[in-house]
C-alpha cells in the first residue's frame, strides 16, 4: 500500500511550523499554520490509528473526533510539560504536539497495511466532501468552523508565536554562599553584609537594567548601566552598608527595597526586598 497522503501533509505541516517556530521566521505564516497544526493533526493522527477503516467512521464523525482528540491533546501536553523542567512554554509544546502526531500517524499507516486496500480509509477532497454531506452536517461542520477560528486562534497564537508570556526578566537576591537563605537581618556602616543581586534577561532582545536600593521613600544608592544580551546573565556581590542614622529606632525593622527598571523607565519592572534593623539593636 503506498504512502496515505493525508498522513504525508499532516508531517509535512508539523515539520513546516517547528522550521518556522525554532528559527522564529514568518510570523503571519506561523499563526496560519497553527490552527490545523494544534486543532486538527494530533487527533486526526489519533482517530487515524484508532478508526483505520473507511466503514469505521463518517466523514463528519471523523472530523468531531480529531478536532475533539486535538484539544484534549493539547491540554495533556501542556500538564505534562508543567511538570518538567521545560515548562509550557513555545519550543517544547510545539515539539510535544509534533512528535505526537509524527508517533500517531506511522501507528496509522501501519493501521491500514493491515487491512485491505479496499477497506483502508482514505479521505476525499475537503470541497467534494462538504457537498455530500446533507444540512445539517454542513450547519454542524460550518459552526465548529468558526468556533475553532474564535477559540482556537488564541491557542494557535500562544504555542507558535512566542508572545509576552515567554519573555521576562529574572530578578533575585541571594545570601550568604549563594543561596536563597540566611539574608543579613542587621546593617550598618562597616558591617560587611553582603547578599549578592543577579539578573538574568530573558526578553526577547538586549535589554539595559537598572537596580535601585531604597529605604521608604528614599534611594540610597544605584546601579545603574547593566547591559544585558537575550539570555545573558548578571551577578554581584552588594553590601548593605547602611548609615544607621536613616534607619528606625532600636527594636524596629526597616524594609529595604530592590527596584528594577528597565531600558529607562521610571516604573518598576520587578522589585524585591528585605526587612533589616540597625546592627546592635538586637533584633
Amino acid at each position: 500500500m503506498k504512502a496515505s497522503p493525508d498522513l504525508l501533509l499532516l508531517n509535512g505541516l508539523s515539520a513546516a511550523v517547528l522550521l518556522l517556530v525554532f528559527l522564529q521566521i514568518g510570523s503571519g505564516l506561523r499563526l496560519v499554520l497553527a490552527l490545523p497544526f494544534i486543532l486538527f493533526s494530533p487527533g486526526y493522527a489519533i482517530a487515524s490509528a484508532l478508526f483505520p477503516r473507511r466503514a469505521d467512521l463518517g466523514g463528519t464523525e471523523r472530523a468531531f473526533l480529531s478536532i475533539g482528540l486535538s484539544l484534549a491533546s493539547a491540554s495533556v501536553v501542556g500538564l505534562l510539560l508543567n511538570f518538567t523542567p521545560f515548562g509550557i512554554s513555545v519550543y517544547p509544546a510545539a515539539a510535544s504536539l509534533a512528535a505526537l502526531t509524527l508517533a500517531f500517524s506511522a501507528a496509522s499507516a501501519g493501521r491500514r497495511r493491515a487491512v485491505p486496500p479496499e477497506e483502508a480509509f482514505s479521505p476525499r477532497l475537503p470541497l467534494e466532501a462538504f457537498r455530500g454531506l446533507g444540512r445539517n452536517d454542513k450547519l454542524a461542520l460550518a459552526s465548529a468552523g468558526v468556533f475553532l477560528l474564535l477559540v482556537g486562534g488564541s491557542t494557535a497564537a500562544f504555542v507558535c508565536m512566542p508572545g509576552a508570556a515567554d519573555r521576562f526578566t529574572e530578578f533575585y537576591i541571594l545570601g550568604p554562599g549563594g543561596m536563597a537563605e540566611g539574608y543579613p537581618a542587621t546593617v550598618g556602616t562597616g558591617e560587611g553584609r553582603t547578599i549578592t543581586i543577579g539578573i538574568t534577561n530573558h526578553e526577547g532582545a538586549s535589554a539595559t537594567y537598572s537596580v535601585l536600593v531604597r529605604l521608604g521613600d528614599s534611594t540610597i544608592d544605584t546601579i545603574g548601566g547593566i547591559v544585558l544580551a537575550d539570555g545573558e546573565g548578571w551577578a554581584q556581590p552588594y553590601t548593605l552598608g547602611l548609615d544607621p542614622a536613616l534607619l528606625p529606632a532600636s527594636g524596629e525593622r526597616a524594609r529595604l527595597d530592590f527596584v528594577l527598571t528597565m531600558n529607562g523607565g521610571d516604573q518598576p519592572y520587578r522589585s524585591l526586598h528585605l526587612w533589616v534593623s540597625a546592627a546592635g539593636a538586637g533584633s
